[in-house]
């Protein structure tokens, strides 16, 4: 199963969306048709098997950015890993990123979410601790904005992560006034 998703997530990194069919991802896998199908119904449970596998890497890697630090440090981790997650094959992600939105509301950010949330809670609460703020909805304004900048950079074809963390961190910190 994994050289099908291997094969797929190619397709969609290097080439055009017309590429883009079972056929290609069997003969790039090296496998029979009817065995891919043994596996995926269709392309779309192949793409969903890619957000699946791209989602879970993804806070895999988050959680371990946010182990052993606080704060401003934290937030900066966690910019860092969105941004390298981002723009180590931007056109996959934002191929990944165009098929989600055809998908019901929330398919994976509610998983997202809950894994960050508390994270970014505890940043907030170490960072604006005097402060009688709404640290959830601050959260979700964090999250977004990350998103929205991480997102427009994979659109441009940007390359460079620690640009993209820098920006992302400037954000952060004016939003948040520190």
């Amino acid at each position: 199963m994994d050289v099908i998703l291997q094969a797929a997530a190619h397709i969609l990194d290097t080439q055009e969306a017309a590429a883009y069919t079972t056929n290609a991802i069997a003969e790039r896998a090296g496998v029979s048709i009817g065995s891919l199908y043994q596996y995926f119904p269709n392309k779309n449970a192949i793409t969903l098997a890619l957000i699946d596998q791209d989602t879970s890497l993804l806070l895999a890697r988050l959680q371990q950015a946010a182990a052993k630090t606080r704060g401003m440090d934290l937030l900066r981790h966690l910019a860092e890993v969105a941004a390298a997650w981002q723009l180590r094959r931007p056109r996959l992600a934002q191929r990944l990123d165009e098929h989600e939105a055809t998908l019901p509301p929330h398919y994976r950010d509610a998983e997202v979410q809950a894994a960050v949330m508390p994270l970014l809670q505890r940043a907030l609460a170490e960072i604006l601790p005097a402060r009688q703020v709404d640290h959830p909805a601050m959260a979700l304004d964090l999250i977004a904005l990350t998103r929205a900048l991480t997102d427009a950079a994979g659109a441009r074809g940007e390359t460079d992560p620690e640009a993209l963390t820098q920006r992302i961190l400037r954000t952060l910190q004016g939003y948040l006034a520190v």
